[in-house]
């Protein structure tokens, strides 16, 4: 019976902590994409990037990474950390609509690590 109980125990506690990471993971890019959107929003506009909104959303992306780096492949990673310093330097050579397009490009990228951290039939097997 005890052997029982701890496995309960033990189950309760890998699937508590596998759907704390889940939701933790989608909150961040939610907040990601959120903050990408709004930059594609405000660039559309004025049509010419804006450095603060640049840095913030840089700045939001590596304490992002530190947590996701542990739960994520690294090759979706990487992609996203190239399309922001992509951003970044599109940014400093004026480059809009360069800008724009890798900026969709992460917001795309984002929304493939939400689709594709799903617990569905599809993803697991």
């Amino acid at each position: 019976m005890k052997r029982i109980i701890a496995a309960l125990a033990i189950l309760i506690i890998v699937f508590g902590s596998s759907a704390g990471i889940y939701l933790k993971i989608i909150s961040t890019v939610d907040e990601l994409t959120d903050i990408a959107e709004e930059i594609r929003n405000t660039v559309n506009e004025r049509g010419k990037t804006n450095y603060i909104e640049t840095k913030r959303f840089s700045d939001a992306w590596d304490k992002a990474e530190n947590f996701m780096v542990s739960f994520l492949p690294h090759s979706e990673l990487d992609d996203i950390e190239i399309g922001i310093k992509n951003i970044a330097n599109y940014h400093e050579q004026g480059l809009a609509d360069e800008y724009l397009e890798e900026l969709n490009n992460v917001i795309n990228r984002l929304e493939h690590i939400k689709e594709s951290e799903k617990p569905t039939v599809k993803n697991i097997f």
